[in-house]
């Protein structure tokens, strides 16, 4: 009737494995959820830089823009990140 260790042992193994996978889906459903772009605009004022400079910023590769239509986005992240750097 009852398991003998070895048996819990793998049942426990399984559940963790289980666990992790579902740990490391929602992690990368979160990641997805929270991200906030920023305009231009909103850049130079939390980084206390002019327009120009963010625009020599994304030349230079300090930080990335995406793109949309004519108005370049900037992950909120990589812009905080950025802050702390600086």
């Amino acid at each position: 009737m009852s398991k003998n260790l070895h048996e819990m042992v793998t049942d426990l193994t399984v559940a963790v494995a289980d666990l992790s996978i579902l740990v490391r889906r929602h992690l990368e459903a979160v990641k997805y959820q929270e991200e906030i772009f920023l305009r231009t605009n909103d850049v130079a004022d939390i980084l206390k830089v002019s327009l120009r400079t963010i625009q020599r910023y994304v030349r230079r590769g300090i930080i990335k823009a995406k793109k949309v239509g004519d108005i370049d986005l900037y992950s909120k992240s990589d812009v905080f990140a950025l802050l702390y750097k600086l």
